[in-house]
């Protein structure tokens, strides 16, 4: 026999878990626990209770009380009933009393016809361990956090239809949220107020028929008496749709309907149906696959154009906030944003803005942007003071480059421009400060400039009197009267009045006798390099120089084309060294046959000439 005991008929399954995601996960295994509803969790903030998230609290302010709401008026008391006539009984039989006429006392009524009692809704309503209430269907095992459509009552749907929903704050205050146009205010909107109102009169209303109608039966005879059909109250006409010519004007009607009757796009197709069902263009569409298609098809279209419409109202707000960081007063670049973000609070612009980051950098390009247009004015009245500052200056006169800021100053002083009222600031005494500045190094560049153009004339005066001092020379010497072996003190009595001489005394720099010796100098190593070439002819000839070599013998054996740059002062002064070389061999040999023994100079040079002669023809 088994221990299992199976809990009571009709015990309500265990809700959904409030772990791990607000309500939304699943229920605890056994007995046939419903599964959590589907959303994922409660609504945001659901009255008279904290929920884990809300929308948005409203602007920190202390929010004036809402007007408390007028207590519904108490129904009006229903008249007391009578008690309901007893029919007459009919006289007892016996003790002589007469028979009963027939047809003296009518037949009973006859009872209503009996209806199968109505069949009762699967929905029950659960609470989780927290104590929130949930519907839960026992035929499908399916769950809803809302009250199921045909259970609702009038109240229920006319606070369905409000946009506006009432919330709890942390602190316990209530605030209003209305989900479609996303606002948030402490007060009560009106529209809510109109429904409070609406629900109490329906109560009221309510009250009093009911009043009336147990009065009425109780007055009522009982022959009166009949079965009467009573309307529901929750049955709903069939809306009538109007005919359009194509799918698309019908389409279109429908989706003009979502567009018209708030439908958000996050809602579940259950919920957009039963929001938009009472609507006429309702039915514009006539199948349900097809309602859903065109539902579909609208929404991500609706939500791409939300967006766009977010990401514009979100530049736009970023722009009017920019604007209003640079027109504010308390916006600088010195002073940091947090130190006087509390300024900005009462300002509407500051909050449509919600990131506090985004505030931030707006402040700071503000402020860069308002430093900057600081700068660029400062500067434009700086180049206008300094275009004034400088016009004055050019027309001064007796600036040089020795002058002091002392003696500026009491120049300045004297000028009528610099008596005006806009040259006694501070700035404008830097402006000039820098101004004269820039004049005395101009005064100065041009002063070096002068005296390197008189340097630059001056070297080349000098420069032309030592040429034509050289040219002179060089005249001297093409008339022979200076050679090689010449001496400043044989030559000076040449020139020594000539003018290009005379000139060239006092100069600075290389004098005459310096351009003396350099010409004997080039003179000499001009020689020396003639000789070589010379020397060389008479080699390839096979020539040698005697003592009873003529002039004429020399010249017709150097007649060589190597040898006509070469000035006939050199080339006397050649011959005439060879010939003494000549003589002086011949002086040694001579005096080397009177003692043989005696080797001379010349020939040990005889000996090596020959020697290589013999080398050279090997």
């Amino acid at each position: 026999m088994s221990h299992f005991r199976a809990p009571p008929i009709g015990f309500p399954p265990y809700p959904p878990s409030a772990a791990p995601n607000q309500f939304g996960g699943p229920p605890p295994p056994g007995y046939g626990m419903p599964p959590a509803p589907p959303g994922g969790g409660f609504p945001p903030r659901p009255p008279l209770m904290h929920a884990p998230r809300g929308p948005p609290l409203p602007p920190p302010m202390n929010p004036p009380m809402a007007p408390p709401m007028a207590p519904p008026m108490a129904p009006p008391m229903a008249p007391p009933m009578a008690p309901p006539m007893a029919p007459p009984m009919a006289p007892p039989t016996g003790y002589g009393a007469p028979p009963v006429p027939p047809g003296a006392f009518p037949p009973p009524p006859l009872p209503p016809p009996t209806q199968a009692p109505p069949e009762p809704s699967p929905w029950r309503q659960v609470k989780d361990e927290t104590g929130k209430e949930y519907w839960h269907n026992t035929v499908t095992n399916e769950t809803s956090w809302e009250k199921p459509a045909h259970l609702q009552s009038a109240k229920d749907r006319l606070l369905a239809e409000c946009p506006w929903k009432e919330y709890t704050s942390d602190e316990g205050k209530k605030y209003y949220h209305n989900p479609e146009t996303k606002e948030t205010q402490w007060t009560k909107p009106e529209a809510l107020l109109n429904v409070e109102a609406k629900i109490a009169a329906l109560e009221t209303g309510s009250t009093n028929t009911t009043a009336l109608n147990a009065a009425g039966d109780a007055t009522a005879p009982v022959a009166d008496t009949a079965p009467q059909q009573q309307p529901q109250a929750d049955q709903a006409k069939e809306p009538s749709s109007p005919e359009y010519a194509t799918k698309e004007e019908a389409e279109a009607a429908f989706v003009e309907m979502l567009e018209d009757k708030g439908v958000e796009t996050s809602w579940a197709w259950d919920k957009v149906m039963r929001h938009i069902q009472s609507d006429p263009r309702y039915n514009a569409i006539k199948r349900i696959g097809a309602k859903k298609k065109a539902w579909n098809r609208w929404k991500p279209e609706k939500t791409r154009r939300l967006r766009e419409e977010e990401r514009q109202a979100h530049i736009k707000a970023r722009t009017e906030l920019a604007d209003f960081f640079r027109e504010h007063d308390a916006v600088d670049i010195d002073v940091k944003y947090r130190e006087v973000s509390n300024v900005f609070t009462t300002a509407a612009v500051y909050h449509k803005v919600k990131n506090d980051r985004e505030r931030q950098e707006l402040y700071v390009e503000a402020a860069e942007s308002k430093r900057f247009r600081e700068k660029t004015t400062f500067a434009d009245g700086e180049k206008q003071l300094r275009a004034k500052v400088d016009s004055a200056l050019e027309e001064m006169q007796g600036l040089d480059q020795l002058m002091s800021w002392e003696e500026f100053e009491k120049r300045m002083q004297e000028n009528p421009v610099f008596s005006q009222e806009e040259f006694q600031s501070d700035v404008a005494r830097l402006v000039c400060v820098e101004a004269f500045v820039e004049r005395m190094e101009k005064v100065h560049q041009e002063y070096v400039a002068q005296r390197k153009a008189a340097k630059q004339a001056r070297r080349r005066v000098e420069r032309k009197r030592r040429d034509a001092f050289l040219e002179m020379l060089q005249d001297l010497v093409t008339a022979g009267s200076i050679h090689h072996d010449s001496l400043w003190r044989t030559t000076y009595p040449l020139f020594c009045e000539d003018e290009r001489y005379t000139d060239m005394l006092g100069q600075p720099g290389t004098t005459t006798l310096d351009l003396f010796k350099l010409l004997i100098d080039d003179l000499q190593e001009q020689l020396h390099k003639d000789k070589k070439i010379v020397r060389s002819i008479l080699k390839e000839k096979d020539f040698r120089v005697t003592g009873n070599t003529k002039a004429e013998e020399f010249l017709a054996a150097v007649n060589d084309p190597r040898v006509k740059d070469v000035t006939p002062l050199s080339m006397k002064t050649i011959y005439e060294s060879l010939l003494e070389r000549a003589e002086r061999k011949e002086a040694e040999r001579s005096k080397a046959k009177r003692s043989p023994t005696a080797r001379s100079p010349s020939q040990d040079e005889d000996t090596k000439e020959e020697s290589k002669k013999a080398k050279s023809s090997e």
